[in-house]
Protein backbone atom coordinates (compact mmCIF):
# COMPACT_ATOMS: atom_id res chain seq x y z
CA UNK A 1 0.00 0.00 0.00
CA UNK A 2 2.89 2.35 0.69
CA UNK A 3 4.28 1.94 -2.85
CA UNK A 4 0.90 2.93 -4.29
CA UNK A 5 0.73 6.04 -2.12
CA UNK A 6 4.26 7.04 -3.12
CA UNK A 7 3.51 6.58 -6.83
CA UNK A 8 0.31 8.62 -6.54
CA UNK A 9 2.17 11.35 -4.69
CA UNK A 10 4.90 11.37 -7.35
CA UNK A 11 2.31 11.66 -10.13
CA UNK A 12 0.53 14.49 -8.34
CA UNK A 13 3.84 16.30 -7.88
CA UNK A 14 4.65 15.93 -11.59
CA UNK A 15 1.22 17.21 -12.55
CA UNK A 16 1.52 20.17 -10.20
CA UNK A 17 4.93 21.03 -11.63
CA UNK A 18 3.64 20.88 -15.19
CA UNK A 19 0.63 23.06 -14.28
CA UNK A 20 2.95 25.55 -12.58
CA UNK A 21 5.10 25.61 -15.72
CA UNK A 22 2.12 26.24 -17.98
CA UNK A 23 0.80 29.02 -15.74
CA UNK A 24 4.26 30.58 -15.49
CA UNK A 25 4.67 30.47 -19.28
CA UNK A 26 1.22 31.99 -19.76
CA UNK A 27 1.90 34.85 -17.35
CA UNK A 28 5.41 35.62 -18.62
CA UNK A 29 4.91 35.28 -22.37
CA UNK A 30 4.18 38.51 -24.14
CA UNK A 31 2.86 37.05 -27.40
CA UNK A 32 -0.33 38.81 -28.41
CA UNK A 33 -0.06 41.31 -25.56
CA UNK A 34 -0.70 44.28 -27.86
CA UNK A 35 -3.77 42.61 -29.35
CA UNK A 36 -5.16 41.93 -25.90
CA UNK A 37 -4.77 45.55 -24.85
CA UNK A 38 -6.41 46.75 -28.10
CA UNK A 39 -9.37 44.43 -27.56
CA UNK A 40 -9.81 45.70 -24.00
CA UNK A 41 -9.70 49.33 -25.22
CA UNK A 42 -12.24 48.66 -27.98
CA UNK A 43 -14.54 46.89 -25.50
CA UNK A 44 -14.30 49.85 -23.12
CA UNK A 45 -15.21 52.26 -25.95
CA UNK A 46 -18.16 50.10 -27.04
CA UNK A 47 -19.43 49.80 -23.45
CA UNK A 48 -19.04 53.56 -22.96
CA UNK A 49 -21.05 54.26 -26.12
CA UNK A 50 -23.69 51.75 -25.06
CA UNK A 51 -24.02 53.45 -21.68
CA UNK A 52 -24.13 56.91 -23.27
CA UNK A 53 -26.85 55.95 -25.74
CA UNK A 54 -28.71 53.38 -23.65
CA UNK A 55 -32.05 55.17 -23.91
CA UNK A 56 -31.86 55.38 -27.69
CA UNK A 57 -30.73 51.75 -27.92
CA UNK A 58 -33.60 50.71 -25.63
CA UNK A 59 -36.10 52.59 -27.83
CA UNK A 60 -34.66 51.01 -30.98
CA UNK A 61 -34.74 47.45 -29.60
CA UNK A 62 -38.24 47.95 -28.19
CA UNK A 63 -39.43 49.10 -31.63
CA UNK A 64 -37.84 46.09 -33.30
CA UNK A 65 -39.45 43.77 -30.76
CA UNK A 66 -42.86 45.37 -31.30
CA UNK A 67 -42.49 44.90 -35.06
CA UNK A 68 -41.53 41.26 -34.57
CA UNK A 69 -44.54 40.66 -32.33
CA UNK A 70 -46.89 42.44 -34.77
CA UNK A 71 -45.57 40.38 -37.68
CA UNK A 72 -45.98 37.23 -35.62
CA UNK A 73 -49.59 38.16 -34.83
CA UNK A 74 -50.25 38.67 -38.56
CA UNK A 75 -48.77 35.29 -39.39
CA UNK A 76 -51.00 33.69 -36.74
CA UNK A 77 -54.08 35.20 -38.44
CA UNK A 78 -53.27 33.65 -41.83
CA UNK A 79 -55.56 30.72 -42.62
CA UNK A 80 -53.55 28.03 -44.34
CA UNK A 81 -56.39 25.56 -44.80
Amino acid sequence: MLDFEVSVRNRLWKVSQSVKGVVKDFLTTEDGDTNFISIIIVLMIVLGLALAFRNQINTLVTGWWSNIQADGAEIDKIDIG
